[in-house]
């Protein structure tokens, strides 16, 4: 296998970034895992209310990744060449679009929250309980797409530990305030769904108080001042929409997508709901080096792409697809020998633990495919500046192929609950022959930085 790299500094740089993140996963896993163990422990009707009414916030958390990963497309690449200031800016327009979104879901959520509900299921036992979750959780967008702006350039620029330091003092916030305020611990109102949503929306809030400290006190790398917020050089807003707006586009697809998915499963029952919930934080464990992998493979596929050693580039992308292939194996193996263990965790009915080993199992085999396809988009041909092939490939696979058999199977033949799981997952095998033929040659990469700024703008 000669086109392997050799270079041990390779590895290393990819799992001194790799690991952090994964921590910083495995963290928001155990924040997502102890909500739906608390909150499961009040019933099937909190815990899909809980779920359905997180869509919205789902939603969001994607956007703002993908206008903080759009961003990321072109701070990697200007890592490469050391140009900071340029650096600077281009975090400046991701950070107003995030909270500008993040003010409209804000205003949309707490206006409308029945309504909002209503979307997703039609049960009004469900929809009371998610009311309740949303008046509180509205109040938590613009802190969410603060955070992730932060985070999302500090790490592109290979900062990584404030991240895990973030998400820690978050865990640990939510944990404990979901304990005192779900149940009424400590002198504390038992506030039930609701006690969980203003336990997220304070650990929401510690999060962006720690990462602004960190960036206005501790950073010497990024060194942001108020003027790289507030000016606004339009050359590099016309490459952010040239380069990243289908990074946004691709993440806005494929999160309403999901939403979707949770809408058409919705209407098969709340036990079709619980089942998936517990199957999406099983994933998001089982996923969490994936993911990590797949964001150090974007930040170093950036650099090199930034300094123009195209050649390099493509062998790192075949070395790291080879590791993707492992991964995913592990991952597989993870889901479906721990599925039996997660389940004996929740206070669920007999026919929803079924249901739910159904998932587990049918998600066994889709995330061998899945810790292919995401470091692959994600990592190699969004760092190498191809963020356009990715959208369209969310686009046709999402809503052409996932969301129609998904609803003909669910809601017009009432094919067996794991037929219709399926079908909204089969994206991710035939999405697997695309990427790799994409990842063939040179042609996904892309130099998306200037060679100077023109004067002022």
């Amino acid at each position: 296998m000669s086109f392997l790299v050799k270079d041990k500094a390779f590895y290393k740089n990819l799992l001194s970034i790799a690991i952090p993140i994964a921590l910083q996963n495995l963290i928001n896993f155990g924040v997502g895992m102890m909500d739906t163990v608390m909150v499961g422990s009040l019933g099937e009707v909190a815990l899909s209310a809980t779920s359905l009414a997180n869509q919205p916030g789902f939603i969001f958390m994607i956007t703002t990744f993908g206008i903080a990963n759009g961003a990321m497309v072109m701070i990697s690449q200007y890592w490469g060449k050391k140009e900071m200031e340029t650096i600077r800016y281009v975090f400046g327009i991701s950070i107003k679009f995030a909270v500008i979104l993040g003010l409209i879901f804000s205003v949309v959520i707490l206006a409308f929250p029945r309504q909002v509900m209503r979307i997703f299921t039609p049960e009004e036992a469900i929809i009371a309980e998610g009311i309740n979750y949303l008046r509180f959780i509205g109040f938590s967008y613009v802190f969410v797409g603060i955070s992730n702006a932060l985070t999302t350039t500090l790490r592109s620029i290979e900062v990584v530990k404030i991240s895990v330091v973030v998400s820690l003092s978050s865990f640990v916030t939510n944990v404990a305030l979901n304990y005192i305020l779900i149940f009424g611990k400590l002198g504390a109102p038992a506030m039930g769904v609701a006690g969980a949503a203003l336990a997220t929306l304070i650990a929401r809030m510690l999060e962006v108080v720690i990462v602004v400290t960190y960036v206005v006190a501790f950073d010497k790398r990024l060194k942001l001042k108020w003027k790289h917020i507030l000016t606004t050089r339009m050359t590099l807003v016309k490459d952010y929409f040239r380069y990243g707006a289908p990074v946004i586009v691709s993440e806005v697809v494929w999160s309403v997508g999901m939403s979707v998915h949770a809408m058409i499963l919705g209407r098969l029952g709340g036990d079709a709901v619980a089942a998936n919930s517990i199957c999406s934080v099983v994933q998001q464990f089982v996923t969490v080096f994936v993911f990590g992998v797949a964001n150090g493979s974007a930040v170093i596929i950036g650099k090199t792409v930034g300094v123009k050693d195209f050649k390099l580039a493509h062998q790192y992308a075949k070395t790291l697809q080879l590791c993707y292939i492992g991964l995913g194996i592990i991952c597989g193996l993870t889901m479906f020998f721990l599925k039996d263990a997660v389940i004996s965790i929740y206070n669920i009915s007999e026919g929803t633990k079924l249901i739910t080993r159904q998932f587990l199992t049918v998600n066994s085999f889709i995330v061998f495919s899945l810790a292919y396809t995401a470091p692959s988009m994600v990592g190699i041909l969004r760092g190498g500046g191809d963020a356009r092939f990715v959208m369209i490939l969310d686009l046709i696979f999402v809503w052409g192929v996932t969301i129609p058999f998904g609803a003909v199977a669910g809601l017009i033949f009432h094919l067996p609950m794991p037929l219709v799981y399926l079908c909204l997952k089969i994206d991710e095998p035939i999405k697997v022959i695309f990427s790799s033929i994409r990842l063939r040659g040179t042609k996904c990469m892309k130099n998306v930085t200037r060679e100077e700024l023109p004067e002022g703008g």
